[in-house]
């Protein structure tokens, strides 16, 4: 798994909060393919990528890219959950490879994280008997397949 070279400012511990952080862009058909159909009025959706027409009335911050360490500290003051997520098969198999710096992002900060029952960091996150946080968190999100 990726590690980082960080060190956190202050003693503040990620909170819950309804946010769904997202390091990248939800939009790639290829890879992800979700961000368009999302709508939650409820859970706030954060994704590192410059800003696009389709978030627009959607309950969705783009934050952009930043470095490491900005990123680190910036999902744990947000706090929420982080999230690793495919559905395209080609994409799933590539991640079995190089999902490890999503997840260790969101671990080193402190999030929870959201898989899919398909995504390789679900076995990790199993065999080191973190929690899963059930797919069904989702329900209400639009674009989400299991």
């Amino acid at each position: 798994m990726g590690s980082h070279r960080w060190q956190r400012s202050g003693k503040e511990k990620p909170h819950y909060a309804p946010i769904i952080n997202f390091a990248g862009d939800p939009t790639n058909p290829e890879k992800y393919g979700f961000g368009g159909t999302w709508f939650n009025p409820d859970v706030k959706l954060r994704v590192f990528t410059s800003p696009k027409d389709w978030g627009v009335g959607r309950n969705i911050e783009f934050v952009g890219s930043m470095p490491d360490i900005a990123l680190l500290n910036d999902i744990r003051r947000t706090g929420g959950f982080g999230l690793i997520w495919s559905g395209d098969p080609y994409w799933l198999e590539y991640m079995k490879h190089n999902c490890s710096f999503k997840l260790s992002t969101y671990l080193a900060a402190g999030l929870p994280v959201i898989v899919n029952s398909g995504t390789p960091a679900r076995d990790i996150i199993e065999k080191k008997t973190w929690e899963l946080l059930p797919t069904r968190f989702l329900k209400q999100s639009t674009g989400f397949k299991q």
